[in-house]
């Protein structure tokens, strides 16, 4: 895969103009290191909590669940929704990279 250079990857230091989100749960150090080793800018996320703690599940919260969350989850906010039905395959982080990248480098360059 090609560096794709952009005012974000000379912003940030990465390769590629693909940033992850630190979700709860979902953004864990495995998958951290695999954009990174593709080439784009990953972040981890923070529970605040210490390393197998419980967080209390308060009854219709904003945040999503976590692995670690215990209570009532069914009362809680999950965000999979209708879209979830889309979901076709698992597919690595580095491949998904890979095609928004391919996908990008096809898109016409604009002037500088």
């Amino acid at each position: 895969m090609r560096p794709l250079a952009t005012d974000f990857t000379r912003l940030v230091g990465c390769e590629l103009p693909i940033q992850s989100v630190g979700i709860p749960g979902i953004a864990t150090t495995e998958l951290a290191a695999a954009i990174s080793n593709a080439g784009a800018l990953a972040m981890v996320a923070g529970s605040g909590l210490e390393a197998g703690a419980l967080a209390p599940v308060p009854h219709l919260p904003v945040i999503a669940p976590t692995r670690g969350t215990h209570g009532q989850v069914e009362a809680m906010a999950l965000y999979a929704g209708e879209s979830v039905a889309a979901v076709k395959e698992i597919t690595s982080a580095a491949a998904i990279v890979a095609e928004l990248v391919d996908g990008a480098s096809r898109l016409p360059q604009r002037d500088r």
